[in-house]
């Protein structure tokens, strides 16, 4: 398994790191058997979801 970033599907990639991915645990399968990755976004879209989880884990919290 490898989490190094494919420059040829994750480049552009909201969730990519420098040299990681940081959501799918192994990219370079998604390349060779898909060939593009359901998980990836504009780095827009990410921060937008980011927000979103943070919200909900705050109301998760304030309903104990």
């Amino acid at each position: 398994m490898s989490e190094q970033i494919i420059p040829e599907m994750c480049n552009g990639c909201g969730w990519a790191g420098k040299t990681l991915c940081r959501i799918i645990k192994d990219p370079g399968w998604f390349f060779r058997h898909r060939g593009a990755c359901f998980a990836k976004v504009t780095s827009e879209r990410m921060r937008e979801i980011e927000k979103e989880i943070h919200k909900k884990m705050k109301e998760k919290e304030g309903s104990r």
